[in-house]
């Protein structure tokens, strides 16, 4: 896959992640309690690649979430300190988060393998009400 159809696909998933998470009143109890939902993104995401891009998917394969045809997909839900008066107040270090995600992006930087030529992080960032 060429760089070009890897960003129409990426294109796709955002697109239809945002529909889903948009009519999903269980995520809107996940962000209302500051609660990390990494796994259901896992599952969507495979999901609309299974059903619109390719069935060719690994999930964990070289300890990347999703891998699929030749690309590599790393995936973060990460917490703000934002205050809201519908979401909960909690004390969510985000300094964690960035730091993790940081790692991620080093983690698709050093991944050398033949099979992949396109890597890329999508991170869902809530509250953002």
């Amino acid at each position: 896959m060429d760089e070009n159809q890897f960003k129409q696909v990426l294109e796709t998933i955002l697109d239809d992640l945002k529909t889903k998470l948009k009519n999903s009143k269980g995520i809107d109890v996940f962000v209302k309690n500051r609660a990390k939902f990494e796994g259901w993104l896992k599952v969507e995401i495979v999901d609309i690649l299974y059903n619109k891009i390719t069935k060719n998917i690994i999930p964990e394969k070289y300890h990347v979430d999703i891998v699929f045809d030749d690309s590599a997909l790393e995936l973060k839900a990460v917490n703000t300190n934002y205050r809201y008066n519908r979401v909960e107040n909690k004390t969510r270090p985000i300094t964690l988060n960035v730091e993790q995600l940081k790692n991620d992006i080093d983690k698709l930087r050093n991944l050398h393998k033949e099979d992949i030529k396109n890597k890329a992080i999508l991170f869902v960032v809530f509250p953002f009400i």
